[in-house]
C-alpha cells in the first residue's frame, strides 16, 4: 500500500513538471523581413531606367513570392505598364483588370494610359489581345545576360585566381631565399655566442668560489651585531606608528568636521540658488507670456490691416476695371457714331444713310437727312447695288496639346496665344474650367504679375501671347493626369468662342511604408522586432518628411534610438527630417517588449504616419497584427521531504513552536 502511493506521488509529480516545461515553450518564431520591399524597389528602378525586361521579372517576383505583400497593389499597376511598354498588350491588360477589381478605390486607376485603360476594358470583355513579339524574347533577354554576366564574373575569377597563384609562388621564393640567409646568418651568432657563454661561466664560477671565502670569515661576526640593532630598529618604528596613527586620528578628525561645515554651507548656497533659479524662471516666464501676448496683438493687428489693405486695393482695383469697361465702351460709341456719321454724309441719299440715321437715333443722337433729290431716270439695262461691309468675329486660340509633367505644390505657367482673325477690332473673354484649388489666372506675357480676364483690344490679325498660371493641388498622386477645358469668346459676339483642353502630368512623391513584426503570437515579457521599410515610388524626391509611429499601450519601446527616432509622447516615436530620392528605400529596426499585465488574445498593431511638411500631405499605414498568446504557469512545493509510514495509519504535518522543527504524527484510525 505504502508503495502504490509512493508511486502515484512520483507520477504526479513528474506529470506536474511537464506541464510546467511545455507551457514554458515558446512557439516558434515568424520573421519575415521586408525583402518584398527591396525586390520591389529593384523592379521599379528598372522600370525608370527603361529596363522593362529587368522590371517585369523582379515584379513578378514579388508577386510570385511573397502573395500576400502590402505592396501588391503597387506590385500589379508598375507590372502592368512594364508589359505595355514591351507590346505585351494581354498580359498588361489582365494585370490592369486584376487592379482594378481587387483595389476598386485605387487611385493609381486615374495615372493610367488611356490606351491602357481602353484594352483593359478590350480584356474584360473577353477580346484576345496580341503579346507582341517582344515579350516572349524578355525571358531569353534576361538568360543571355545572365549568362554574360556570369562567363564575365567566371573570367574575372580565373584572372583574379590565376594573378593570385603567381603572386604566392613568388612570395613563397622570395620568403625561402630569406629564410635561408637568416638561418645561415643565426647559426654563426649562435656559434659565437655559446663559445663567449662557456668563458663567461668559468669566470663566474671563480669569482663565486673567492667570494664564498671571503663572507664565511665575516659573517659569524656580524650576525650578533646585526641581530641587536634590528631589535632596537624595530622597536623605535613601533613607537613611531603608534606617534603617527595618533597624530593621524587626530588630523582625521579634523578634517571631518571641516568636511561637514563645508557640506552644510554648500547645501545652504545650492537652496539659495535654487530658490534664486526658480525666482528667476518665474520672471522669465511671466516676461515671456507678456511678450507673447503683445506680439499676438500685434500680428493680428497686422492682419487686420494688411486685410483691409487688401480689400482697398480689391475695390480700387474693382472700380478701375469698371471705369476701363466704360471707356472702352463710350469709346466704342463714340467710333460707332463717327462710322454712322461717316455714311450720312458720303451716301445722303442711300439706303445705308437711312439705317444709319436709325442707328443713331438708338444711340440718342438726333439726325435729319437731307431732303430726296429725284434721281436720274435709269435705263432698262443698268441698276445701283448698295452694299454695307458689317463686322464679323473670328479668332485663333492656341493651347499645347501634349501633356507636360510638373510639380505639385508649385506654380505651373501654361502659355497660349489668341489671334484676331475678323476684320475688325476685337477683344475676347477668357475662362478657365479649372477648379478653385488650381488658384487659376490668366496673365499676359509681357506682364506676368497682372492677372488679366479678357484680351486687349486686337486688330484684324494681331496677336496676343499670355499664359496660363496655376498650381496643382499638393494632395494629387504622382502621375496623375490632369485635363480641364478653357475657354475664349470674342466680346462683339459672344456667341463666337473657343474651347481648349489644357493637359497636365502630376510630379509627385508617393512614399509607402511597409512594417512587420517577426513574432506574430508573442508571450507577455517578450520582445517584439519590428522591420521597417520606407519606399518612394514617385518621380520626385521627398524633401522634408516625419515619420511618426503609434504604438499601443501594452508595448514598451526597447530599442529605437540606433534608427534615430526619438519617443515624442507616452505612446508615440518620431523621425524627423528625412529626405528620400525616387526610387530609395530606407530599411529601420524598432523593438518593443510585451507588458507582463497584456491580455491573452489580444490583437497588437503599430501604426505610422508619413507626413510631407512642404506638401502637407499624410499618408498612414498598419503592420501585421499580432495575438498575445495564453500563458499557462503552475508551482509546485513539497510539503515533506521523509516520510516513515505505517500501515493504516493517517500522517499529519505538524510543526512544533518551539524548536521550529517539522514533526509528523500518525493518529490511530
Amino acid at each position: 500500500m505504502i508503495l502504490l502511493r509512493l508511486c502515484r506521488y512520483t507520477l504526479l509529480q513528474l506529470l506536474v513538471i511537464l506541464v510546467i516545461i511545455s507551457s514554458l515553450l515558446a512557439p516558434p518564431a515568424y520573421c519575415q523581413e521586408t525583402e518584398d520591399s527591396q525586390v520591389f524597389i529593384a523592379g521599379f528602378n528598372a522600370y525608370q531606367q527603361k529596363d522593362y525586361a529587368t522590371s517585369i521579372e523582379k515584379l513578378n517576383e514579388v508577386l510570385k513570392k511573397y502573395p500576400d505583400t502590402p505592396l501588391k497593389d503597387m506590385t500589379l499597376f508598375w507590372l502592368s505598364r512594364s508589359y505595355y511598354k514591351v507590346g505585351n498588350q494581354q498580359e498588361a491588360a489582365r494585370y490592369l483588370s486584376q487592379l482594378s477589381k481587387e483595389y476598386p478605390d485605387s487611385p493609381l486607376k486615374n495615372t493610367v494610359e488611356d490606351e491602357l485603360l481602353s484594352l483593359m476594358a478590350r480584356y474584360d470583355k473577353g477580346e484576345k489581345l496580341p503579346t507582341g513579339p517582344l515579350a516572349a524574347k524578355q525571358a531569353d533577354l534576361v538568360a543571355a545576360r545572365n549568362e554574360n554576366a556570369e562567363k564575365m564574373r567566371l573570367a574575372a575569377v580565373q584572372a583574379e585566381k590565376a594573378e593570385q597563384a603567381a603572386a604566392a609562388a613568388e612570395s613563397a621564393r622570395t620568403a625561402a631565399l630569406k629564410k635561408a640567409d637568416e638561418i645561415a646568418v643565426a647559426q654563426q651568432k649562435e656559434t659565437a655566442r655559446a663559445a663567449a657563454a662557456k668563458a663567461e661561466q668559468e669566470k663566474i664560477a671563480a669569482a663565486k668560489n673567492e667570494e664564498a671565502l671571503r663572507l664565511s670569515a665575516k659573517a659569524k661576526e656580524t650576525l650578533q651585531s646585526e641581530a641587536a640593532a634590528e631589535t632596537a630598529r624595530i622597536a623605535a618604528q613601533k613607537a613611531e606608528a603608534l606617534r603617527l596613527a595618533r597624530i593621524q586620528a587626530e588630523k582625521t578628525r579634523a578634517e571631518q568636521a571641516e568636511a561637514k561645515l563645508a557640506h552644510m554651507n554648500a547645501q545652504k548656497a545650492e537652496n539659495e540658488r535654487k530658490a534664486a533659479a526658480e525666482k528667476a524662471e518665474h520672471e522669465r516666464i511671466a516676461l515671456a507670456k507678456t511678450e507673447e501676448a503683445k506680439r499676438a496683438a500685434a500680428a493680428a493687428e497686422s492682419t487686420r490691416l494688411a486685410a483691409l489693405k487688401a480689400e482697398k486695393a480689391r475695390l480700387a482695383e474693382q472700380k478701375l476695371t469698371e471705369e476701363k469697361v466704360k471707356a472702352e465702351q463710350s469709346a466704342y460709341r463714340e467710333k460707332a457714331i463717327a462710322q454712322y456719321k461717316t455714311i450720312i454724309d458720303k451716301f445722303p441719299t442711300s439706303a445705308a444713310a437711312v439705317t444709319a440715321a436709325a442707328k443713331l437715333r438708338e444711340l440718342g443722337v438726333a439726325v435729319v437727312l437731307p431732303p430726296q433729290e429725284a434721281t436720274a431716270p435709269i435705263q432698262e439695262n443698268s441698276q445701283i447695288l448698295h452694299l454695307e461691309v458689317a463686322q464679323f468675329a473670328g479668332f485663333e486660340f492656341n493651347i499645347p496639346s501634349h501633356p507636360d509633367a510638373f510639380t505639385v505644390g508649385r506654380p505651373v505657367s501654361v502659355p497660349f496665344e489668341v489671334t484676331n482673325r475678323g476684320n475688325g477690332t476685337d477683344s475676347f473673354y477668357l475662362e478657365s474650367a479649372f477648379p478653385a484649388d488650381f488658384k487659376t489666372r490668366f496673365a499676359a506675357a509681357s506682364a506676368p504679375g497682372d492677372a488679366i480676364s479678357h484680351t486687349p483690344p486686337l486688330a484684324p490679325g494681331e496677336t496676343f501671347k499670355g499664359i496660363i498660371d496655376l498650381v496643382i493641388p499638393p494632395a494629387s498622386i504622382d502621375g496623375l493626369r490632369i485635363s480641364y477645358p478653357v475657354k475664349a469668346a470674342s466680346r462683339l459676339m459672344p456667341e463666337a468662342s473657343q474651347s481648349r483642353e489644357v493637359r497636365l502630368i502630376a510630379s509627385a512623391p508617393l512614399l509607402r511604408a511597409v512594417m512587420r513584426t517577426d513574432r506574430t503570437k508573442p508571450l507577455p515579457g517578450d520582445k517584439l522586432v519590428y522591420h521597417i521599410a520606407i519606399l518612394n515610388v514617385g518621380s520626385t524626391a521627398a524633401e522634408d518628411v516625419n515619420f511618426h509611429l503609434n504604438f499601443p499601450p501594452q508595448f514598451d519601446p526597447v530599442d529605437y534610438a540606433a534608427s534615430g527616432f526619438k519617443q515624442e509622447m507616452k505612446s508615440a516615436l518620431i523621425l524627423d527630417g528625412l529626405r528620400i530620392k525616387s526610387g530609395e528605400s530606407r530599411e529601420l529596426t524598432v523593438t518593443f517588449q510585451l507588458k507582463d499585465d497584456s491580455l491573452s488574445g489580444q490583437e497588437l498593431a503599430i501604426r505610422a504616419e508619413l507626413i510631407d511638411k512642404p506638401l502637407n500631405t499624410t499618408a498612414s499605414f498598419i503592420s501585421n497584427m499580432a495575438t498575445v498568446e495564453t500563458q499557462r504557469g503552475i508551482s509546485v512545493r513539497a510539503g515533506y521531504n521523509n516520510l516513515i509510514a505505517i500501515p493504516g495509519q493517517t500522517p499529519h504535518r505538524n510543526r512544533s513552536p518551539a524548536d521550529g522543527k517539522t514533526y509528523h504524527r500518525f493518529p490511530e484510525r
